[in-house]
């Protein structure tokens, strides 16, 4: 979620990951749940916010058989950043 401000990018990007895998292979994935983006050093980088049921949505649409949870943030990085989302999991057996 935090290469680009663009839905159809990000998504693509989980999409290209995953058919990286060979079939049936284990994977992990980390998203920064409903990131805006963040600034280092007066320089922006754009962020997609995502939420736990659009990853594991996207995963499903995928073949994955995913486990996805929340990891929430004790004490906020930053506003607009509500915790970690991890995504454990099998790419599915077929790939289109």
């Amino acid at each position: 979620e935090s290469i680009t401000a663009l839905r159809t990018e990000f998504a693509r990007a989980v999409t290209l990951f995953i058919r990286a895998l060979r079939p049936g292979a284990p994977f992990a994935a980390a998203f920064m749940r409903n990131s805006t983006g963040y600034d280092v050093n007066k320089r922006h980088f754009p962020a997609v916010a995502v939420t736990e049921a659009e990853v594991k949505d996207q995963l499903s649409d995928l073949g994955c058989h995913a486990d996805v949870a929340v990891i929430p943030s004790v004490a906020p990085l930053r506003e607009g950043y509500d915790g970690m989302i991890l995504a454990r999991g099998r790419t599915g057996e077929v790939r289109s």
